[in-house]
Protein backbone atom coordinates (compact mmCIF):
# COMPACT_ATOMS: atom_id res chain seq x y z
CA UNK A 1 0.00 0.00 0.00
CA UNK A 2 1.47 3.59 -0.74
CA UNK A 3 0.48 5.79 2.04
CA UNK A 4 1.16 8.91 -0.26
CA UNK A 5 4.03 11.99 -0.19
CA UNK A 6 5.92 11.70 3.53
CA UNK A 7 4.61 8.40 4.19
CA UNK A 8 2.59 7.27 7.36
CA UNK A 9 3.81 10.04 9.41
CA UNK A 10 2.20 12.70 7.35
CA UNK A 11 -0.78 10.44 7.42
CA UNK A 12 -0.94 10.76 11.06
CA UNK A 13 -0.19 14.21 11.10
CA UNK A 14 -3.19 15.22 8.41
CA UNK A 15 -5.35 13.53 11.28
CA UNK A 16 -4.37 15.73 13.61
CA UNK A 17 -1.45 13.06 15.11
CA UNK A 18 1.51 14.56 14.40
CA UNK A 19 4.72 12.88 16.20
CA UNK A 20 7.40 15.61 17.21
CA UNK A 21 9.61 13.49 19.36
CA UNK A 22 11.16 9.87 19.10
CA UNK A 23 13.19 7.63 21.60
CA UNK A 24 14.83 4.53 20.41
CA UNK A 25 16.13 1.88 22.95
CA UNK A 26 19.29 0.17 21.99
CA UNK A 27 20.03 -3.85 23.70
CA UNK A 28 22.77 -6.34 22.24
CA UNK A 29 21.55 -9.57 22.55
CA UNK A 30 21.78 -13.09 21.14
CA UNK A 31 19.43 -13.83 17.91
CA UNK A 32 16.51 -16.21 18.19
CA UNK A 33 16.13 -19.01 16.17
CA UNK A 34 14.16 -17.13 13.56
CA UNK A 35 16.49 -14.16 13.32
CA UNK A 36 19.29 -16.49 13.05
CA UNK A 37 17.80 -18.19 9.80
CA UNK A 38 16.21 -14.97 8.45
CA UNK A 39 19.40 -13.55 9.33
CA UNK A 40 21.68 -15.78 8.35
CA UNK A 41 23.74 -15.62 11.53
CA UNK A 42 25.36 -18.19 14.31
CA UNK A 43 23.97 -18.12 17.74
CA UNK A 44 26.52 -16.39 19.06
CA UNK A 45 26.60 -13.31 16.55
CA UNK A 46 24.81 -10.51 18.22
CA UNK A 47 21.97 -8.83 16.87
CA UNK A 48 21.20 -4.99 17.96
CA UNK A 49 17.15 -4.35 19.48
CA UNK A 50 15.96 -1.37 18.46
CA UNK A 51 12.41 -0.30 20.04
CA UNK A 52 11.74 3.02 18.40
CA UNK A 53 8.42 4.83 20.08
CA UNK A 54 7.23 7.78 17.96
CA UNK A 55 4.86 10.70 20.39
CA UNK A 56 2.55 13.27 19.60
CA UNK A 57 2.88 17.07 21.35
CA UNK A 58 0.33 15.36 23.73
CA UNK A 59 3.09 12.83 24.54
CA UNK A 60 0.84 10.17 23.21
CA UNK A 61 2.77 7.06 21.73
CA UNK A 62 1.47 6.05 18.23
CA UNK A 63 3.82 3.99 16.97
CA UNK A 64 6.31 1.43 18.32
CA UNK A 65 8.56 -0.06 15.31
CA UNK A 66 10.83 -2.96 16.57
CA UNK A 67 14.10 -3.09 14.23
CA UNK A 68 16.18 -6.32 14.68
CA UNK A 69 19.91 -5.75 12.73
CA UNK A 70 23.06 -7.68 13.12
CA UNK A 71 25.83 -6.29 15.34
CA UNK A 72 28.67 -8.17 13.54
CA UNK A 73 28.01 -6.14 10.52
CA UNK A 74 27.13 -2.66 12.84
CA UNK A 75 29.42 -0.02 13.43
CA UNK A 76 29.49 3.74 14.42
CA UNK A 77 27.90 4.73 11.48
CA UNK A 78 24.73 2.03 11.40
CA UNK A 79 23.59 3.61 14.54
CA UNK A 80 24.49 7.29 13.63
CA UNK A 81 20.82 7.37 13.42
CA UNK A 82 19.60 7.07 17.08
CA UNK A 83 18.04 10.04 19.06
CA UNK A 84 20.70 9.07 22.00
CA UNK A 85 22.43 11.95 23.45
CA UNK A 86 25.00 9.24 24.03
CA UNK A 87 27.75 7.92 21.19
CA UNK A 88 26.95 5.43 18.73
CA UNK A 89 28.07 1.88 20.30
CA UNK A 90 31.49 1.16 18.70
CA UNK A 91 31.15 -2.79 19.13
CA UNK A 92 28.11 -4.86 20.65
CA UNK A 93 29.76 -5.16 23.74
CA UNK A 94 30.00 -1.18 23.78
CA UNK A 95 25.94 -0.73 23.61
CA UNK A 96 24.09 0.52 25.98
CA UNK A 97 20.41 1.77 26.63
CA UNK A 98 20.00 5.28 24.28
CA UNK A 99 16.75 6.15 26.73
CA UNK A 100 14.30 4.34 28.97
CA UNK A 101 12.09 1.97 27.32
CA UNK A 102 8.52 3.67 26.73
CA UNK A 103 6.73 0.54 26.56
CA UNK A 104 6.90 -2.58 28.12
CA UNK A 105 8.84 -5.52 26.17
CA UNK A 106 6.54 -8.88 25.80
CA UNK A 107 7.67 -11.46 27.54
CA UNK A 108 8.68 -15.01 26.67
CA UNK A 109 11.14 -13.73 24.09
Amino acid sequence: MDSGRGGSYSRLADLGHALVRFTEDVNVRLPNDAEQRTLELEGTQPVFEIWHVAYTAEDRPVEVCIHVMTGHLSGPCAMAGTTSSQPPPRSPHDARPARHRAVPRPTGQ
